[in-house]
Order: C-alpha cells, then structure tokens, then sequence
C-alpha cells in the first residue's frame, strides 16, 4: 500500500484529475518529473497572490468595468452589453500597456509594480498600477486557479471573461476591492482629472499649482508626492540588489 501511495503514476493521474479544470498550472510543475511535488506544489501555488513580470506580460487579458466606474462606462462596456467580444489588454514587457477596445487603443497607458495599496504593504507583483489609476490587486481565481486584477472601478481576468451572471465570483457583489479601499488613489486620481477639466474651461485658480503636475499625475505619477509612496521601479530593485 505504501508502494502503491509512492506511485509516481498514481501521482501523475491525481495531477491530471486536479488540473483539468484549471486555466493555469506553472509550466514548471506540469514539467515536473515527480508527480508528487507537482502536485503539492501545484497545490500551494494556487494561494499565490502575486504575480511575476513573465507571467504578467504572457496573458491577454479581458478587461471591464465595474458598476463603480459610472453609467458612462458601463453604457460603452462590451461586457456590460452581453457583448462577447471583450475589451483586452496587453502587458508588454517594456512597460507600455496596449490593448483592444473602449480608451486603450487612443490613450498611452504604462504600467508598473508597486509595493502598497489599500493601506497595505505587500510583495513585488502583488499591485500593479497603470499610470496614476488605483492599483490593480492581484490574486487567483479559487476554482479555476486562473489570474484575477481588479481595482476599485475595474477588473481583469487572464482567461475569458465569464458573460455576466455565469460566475458568481466575478460578480461585482462578490469582488472584494472597493472605492472605501482605494479611497485615497481614486480621490487623487479624480482631482487630476478634475483640475484638468477647469483648465480647459479657463476656469483654474491663479494660485494652483501648474497644470504640468496632474499632467504627470495622469499620465504615469509624479517623482514625489504622498500618493506615489510605496513605488517600486523594477529598475531600482535591481540597483538595490547589486
């Protein structure tokens, strides 16, 4: 019976049995040779909250808004419409971010890791942000095992996005970062985006600050500010490391 426990092709079949509904195994444990490891190793990085750069540029992701977001967003969501054709987005490996649909296609967007969101400090690949919104909070699907991103007004899957009402878990009811979460990111990112607005109006205050800053802001986070703390270039981790 031991024997028979220590198996590598009873382990083998347990792997695929695990992983045949899931979206997303590491390929290194699929690889695996001992089947037992893989398997319990398959098991615990399934609680992986994080997510690495390779990972993170390999996926194309399917992107919609949130109820949060706005009647005007949702109005033009493809999701939001029981559309099947999504709006998606890549991650490229050079920091840019480029995608299909809705705002992506005309704006620049750049993406980068970040160490503190929500109040919390986590792991490098736990947040990632995209020029000044709310960072994206990373995590896994608990049953399929797949990427899950989601910020206070949106939220992305590395698997086809579920139409609405298929997965309660993507539900909007069931995701879990809120704009009382992200309180902070959202209140700075809408007085950038506010103070903007006045200008074009010709509505700006003499004494405010120039217009160059929310700029900035917007479009990728200024050097200083209480808003960037917890930023992490991946270039400045490598420095720290040698």
């Amino acid at each position: 019976w031991k024997s028979a426990c220590l198996s590598n092709l009873l382990w083998d079949q347990l792997c695929t049995k695990l992983w045949k509904d899931k979206v997303f195994v590491p390929k290194a444990m699929t690889e695996m040779s001992d089947k037992k490891r893989a398997y319990m190793e398959s098991l615990e990085d399934a609680k992986r909250g994080w997510i690495t750069k390779e990972e993170l540029v390999s996926f194309t992701w399917n992107f919609r808004f949130k109820a949060a977001a706005g009647e005007h967003w949702i109005e033009s969501d493809p999701w939001w419409q029981g559309k099947q054709d999504v709006v998606t987005v890549r991650f490229n490996m050079d920091g840019s971010v480029s995608g299909r649909g809705q705002m992506h296609v005309q704006n620049k967007f750049r993406w980068k890791f970040i160490v503190k969101s929500c109040g919390k400090v986590a792991p490098m690949g736990t947040y990632v942000r995209v020029n000044s919104f709310p960072a994206y909070n990373v995590r896994r699907h608990p049953k399929n095992w797949g990427w899950v991103m989601e910020n206070c007004w949106v939220v992305l899957t590395a698997f086809p996005m579920p139409p609405k009402g298929a997965d309660p878990l993507l539900e909007d009811e069931s995701l879990t970062v809120t704009v009382e979460m992200q309180a902070q990111e959202a209140m700075t990112y809408n007085a950038a985006v506010s103070r903007l607005v006045f200008s074009e109006l010709g509505d700006m205050d003499e004494d405010e600050p120039p217009l160059e800053n929310d700029v900035q802001e917007l479009m990728g986070g200024g050097d200083d500010g209480e808003y960037d703390d917890g930023i992490l270039d991946e270039e400045d981790d490598d420095d720290d490391d040698d």
